[in-house]
């Protein structure tokens, strides 16, 4: 993998390199908390246990995964910086760099897997095929296909990935000398990333048709809970559509990069240092874009479920109303304190402390 720090320069020391460290552990450790909130949501509360919700937990599941490799990756290049100035070993490192490459490239995998499901459950809203309605088992039991056909292409690249001192000490993929081994893993990327994202791409096609013709039916010729359920299924899809856009969009070109780089190094070893020293500035943009999707993606889930939405707003209603409960208690405090004191220090009778009180 190429890198994803903010300093390419070559003078990478320790002290120059705490900069970056601290960028992406600020980006990794945002993306973590937001992700992390929504998988607790949505897991916590029976009212978002529908298979719909379940496929959102998935995507922020993975979203997560991506902030923890950029966690991971300044870790690693930290790690390497310093124990390389200090001629220790670094052992630590390299398996913190096997972990940032399979976590990264598993999560788009398993996003793009789920985005294309979330499509197929999207289009039979829109087109009502509910004889095979899809249940929770059900979706539960996809998910897991999901993260063990994402997880076979992303540990090919992660066993040969390691701390490369030549490039900054930034973690990157090694030759991979198998020609078979470097094709099979080629295709098990197309697989489960090129094909879902296109197939969502001509379902959403398919469904933007269906929603253009419902729209020129007059309103007279359906019934008002019709009209009603396919404004709700119009603005679900618009959002969903936005979040699949959004988020294949920012991680195919990262993936691109990848897999040239994995084909590139097959043939030569130095290919990586040509390739990234070329297209630099082009990496250094869709790296940073996709490391800004996590962030974002949590802000867009509240416009693709309008259940998650409710649930948000209660809670953070529930929490207000504490804040407001708490505050009041404290006012109220203060006159109570104030007519114990009068009891204390006067000497009227009891009848005339309570005309007082």
């Amino acid at each position: 993998m190429a890198s994803r720090d903010i300093n390419t320069s070559s003078n990478f020391t320790k002290t120059g390199i705490s900069q970056p460290v601290i960028i992406n552990f600020s980006f990794g450790l945002a993306g973590c908390i937001l992700n992390g909130l929504v998988c607790l949501i949505i897991a916590t509360h029976k009212s978002l246990r529908q298979p719909f919700n379940h496929l959102i937990l998935n995507l922020s599941l993975s979203d997560f995964f991506v902030s923890l490799s950029v966690i991971l990756y300044g870790l690693s290049n930290y790690l390497a910086v310093y124990q390389s100035a200090n001629n220790l070993s670094i052992t630590v490192a390299d398996i913190l760099c096997k972990l940032d490459v399979f976590c990264i490239l598993a999560s788009i995998s398993a996003a793009c897997l789920t985005l294309s499901i979330i499509s197929i459950e999207r289009y039979q809203a829109i087109a009502i095929l509910r004889l095979h309605k899809m249940k929770l088992s059900t979706t539960r039991k996809i998910i897991l296909i999901i993260w063990i056909l994402a997880s076979i292409p992303a540990a090919i690249p992660a066993y040969f990935s390691r701390i490369d001192a030549n490039l900054y000490h930034s973690c990157h993929l090694n030759q991979m000398d198998n020609f078979f081994l470097t094709v099979f893993c080629v295709i098990l990327f197309c697989l489960t990333c090129f094909l879902p994202v296109i197939f969502m791409l001509l379902l959403y096609g398919i469904i933007t048709h269906k929603l253009w013709i419902t729209t020129r039916i007059t309103p007279s010729t359906v019934s008002q809970v019709a009209s009603k359920r396919k404004r709700y299924l119009r603005r679900s899809v618009i959002a969903i559509l936005g979040i699949s856009l959004f988020s294949s969009g920012t991680a195919l070109p990262y993936l691109v990069f990848s897999i040239i780089l994995i084909i590139g190094q097959h043939y030569d070893s130095e290919f990586k240092l040509i390739f990234i020293a070329k297209n630099e500035l082009i990496w250094s943009i869709s790296t940073y874009l996709f490391i800004l999707t996590p962030i974002l993606n949590p802000l867009l889930y509240n416009l693709a479920s309008s259940q998650f939405r409710e649930v948000l707003y209660h809670l953070l209603n529930s929490h207000d109303c504490k804040f407001l409960a708490r505050t009041r208690r404290r006012t109220n405090t203060v006159p109570i304190q104030r007519t114990t004191t009068i009891r204390t220090l006067t000497t009227k009778p009891s009848h005339q402390l309570t005309a007082v009180d």
